[in-house]
């Protein structure tokens, strides 16, 4: 058989990362490796991060964002293990509930990063606590 390899630009699997919040900013993690990125970007509502991982092939995080962002406000930091987006929120005080949008749907490799969620669901078992809408 051919391994055809294909590199239409939205094709890839999605990275593992994690997200947290203050008051004032959204922290998304993204866990892969400084090298491998080769494009990052922040738009109002939307966070793209492609690259390649040696082996396994491109990965593309796409993340339509449940509220606004400030691109101008966003600071990207690569780290030896870990692309780390800041967003300004455009609603300060604003608590997101979930990264993105309803309508898209939350991926296994989306994880809350506790660092940052010093609200009190940390008491409160958080996350699964009632019926989920369909």
């Amino acid at each position: 058989g051919k391994m055809a390899a294909d590199h239409s630009p939205l094709k890839g699997f999605c990275p593992t990362y994690k997200w947290g919040q203050t008051a004032t900013h959204v922290v998304i993690t993204v866990e892969v490796q400084e090298e491998w990125v080769e494009l990052h970007r922040v738009e109002e509502d939307l966070v793209r991060v492609q690259g390649t991982v040696p082996l396994k092939g491109p990965f593309i995080l796409s993340l339509h964002l449940a509220h606004g962002v400030s691109p101008d406000g966003a600071e990207v930091a690569l780290r030896p293990r870990s692309l780390r987006i800041k967003l300004a929120k455009k609603e300060p005080g604003v608590t997101w509930k979930a990264l993105q949008r309803p309508e898209y749907p939350k991926p296994a490799q989306e994880k809350k990063d506790f660092d940052f969620f010093e609200d009190s669901d940390a008491s409160g078992g958080g996350e699964g606590g009632g019926p989920r809408p369909a």
